[in-house]
């Protein structure tokens, strides 16, 4: 046998001794393993059980969820229409506002034109009373100059009508005095006519 076989069956020997201690080193882990299966698959139930549970539990809050998730859903939906609507009703407020600004504003205007001209008016209501206060003055020196003008007519009426009844008065003595002297005239001078009748007659 040479060097080489003798290593061989050597070689062959030792894995088969390797196969050997192996083999047992399998049983008695398959026997361990044996002896440690039935707490293992009660341990496994266990977790199975336990992983059930947390699965239904899970499954529980989740469908709880996704019904909060549809319930906030709506919820912010209706917000958002709600939303919406204040926005729709914000925006009416805001022309009404805005409305309500211009018509202020031109009411505002209307009182700053209504109070200047009430202004104007109160000047010329004024102006109007120191006429009218000038006016009664003027018209009752007026009134009083009037009456001392009629009191001198009325005493230039006594003084005329006195001077004619004077006048008159007057022309009738100085008729009667110019009838008085006609008549004296006529008689001397039928006196005389007379008298010179008479001498005539005598001559004759």
């Amino acid at each position: 046998m040479t060097s080489e076989s003798k290593a061989i069956k050597k070689k062959n020997a030792d894995f088969a001794d390797h196969g050997l201690r192996k083999t047992k080193l399998v049983s008695e882990i398959e026997k361990q393993n044996l002896e440690h299966i039935g707490p293992l698959y009660s341990r496994l139930y266990e977790e199975a059980d336990k992983i059930k549970r947390w699965k239904m539990i899970i499954d529980t809050d989740n469908r709880q969820k996704e019904k909060k998730l549809q319930e906030n859903k709506r919820t912010m939906e209706a917000q958002r229409k709600a939303i919406q609507e204040l926005q729709l009703e914000n925006e009416k407020l805001s022309l009404k506002l805005e409305e309500a600004i211009k018509e202020n504003n031109d009411l505002m205007n209307e009182g700053n034109a209504t109070r200047h001209l009430c202004n104007l008016l109160k000047e010329t209501c004024s102006r109007s009373a120191e006429r009218m206060k000038k006016f009664e003055l003027e018209r009752e020196e007026t009134r009083q100059f009037c009456a001392q003008n009629n009191d001198n007519i009325e005493r230039m009426i006594s003084a005329f009508e006195e001077l004619c009844m004077k006048a008159e008065n007057a022309r009738l003595e100085m008729l009667k005095e110019e009838s008085e002297k006609r008549e004296q005239l006529r008689k001397e001078y039928q006196t005389e006519l007379n008298k010179m009748e008479n001498e005539a007659s005598l001559c004759v």
